[in-house]
């Protein structure tokens, strides 16, 4: 079994906050006393009004910042106590969708998509029916040699999901990863993050839209005032 696409055992919780507080500088906490876990092979959707901190949790998990209090562990490593080469190892194990894409501009859509597979070791060439097919699916068929700058806002957001799950990651997190496309197409994506979800992934999907969350039955979190507050269906929330 290939390592980096293994995910890691049933029992244990693929992320992990135990008390955790953020602040940047001086300032006050943006997030204070979050305490859940995700089960592997879970999906949660992660909700809450705009300004209350979900990219900042999303950061954590991702390793874009170190909790100012409290423990974080993601795939089974304790994100402050791990050594640079420790949270680089974790970070390439996770399919991220930032709400600014992240793009590489002297790539095309192909090598953008392909740039996981490299970073893993893999030659793109044996894997290219697999990237067309996932092309296909988002919508970008059509587009496979243009590069990021000749694309619309919601093209580079499907191009970013697509590079975010074509290495299939043992967790992926996507941060309002439908806020540029129409309906149809949101619910498409989704689906797609639903077929991740049914091969093994873990997924944490922050979303504004309760309505589009609504239609599936995945448990969702809610980030109030810095605090995540139990999940409103079946799964598991605290560790």
């Amino acid at each position: 079994m290939d390592p980096l696409h293994s995910a890691p055992k049933a029992a244990e919780p693929v992320v992990v906050f135990e008390d955790v507080a953020l602040r940047h500088g001086g300032g006050p906490d943006i997030l204070h006393d979050v305490r859940f876990s995700l089960a592997a092979g879970s999906f949660h959707f992660l909700t809450g009004p705009s300004g209350s901190g979900k990219s900042s949790l999303l950061g954590l998990i991702c390793l874009g910042h170190l909790p100012s209090h409290g423990q974080v562990r993601v795939l089974g490593t304790e994100t402050s106590s791990a050594s640079r080469a420790a949270r680089a190892a974790i970070r390439r194990r996770i399919g991220i969708v930032f709400q600014d894409f992240r793009l590489f501009e002297h790539l095309d859509v192909v090598d953008n998509v392909a740039l996981p597979l490299r970073i893993a070791g893999k030659d793109p060439k044996t894997h290219r029916k697999d990237i067309l097919d996932l092309l296909g699916w988002v919508g970008l068929g059509a587009h496979l040699d243009a590069h990021p700058s000749a694309l619309s806002g919601g093209q580079r957001q499907r191009l970013a999901i697509a590079r975010a799950v074509v290495a299939r990651p043992p967790l992926l997190v996507a941060d309002e990863p439908t806020g540029n496309v129409e309906a149809p197409l949101a619910l498409r994506l989704l689906y797609l993050f639903e077929a991740m979800h049914r091969m093994g992934t873990t997924v944490l999907v922050a979303t504004h839209d309760t309505r589009l969350a609504s239609r599936f039955a995945h448990p969702v979190l809610r980030l109030e005032a810095g605090r995540v507050l139990p999940p409103d269906a079946a799964g598991q929330a605290r560790p």
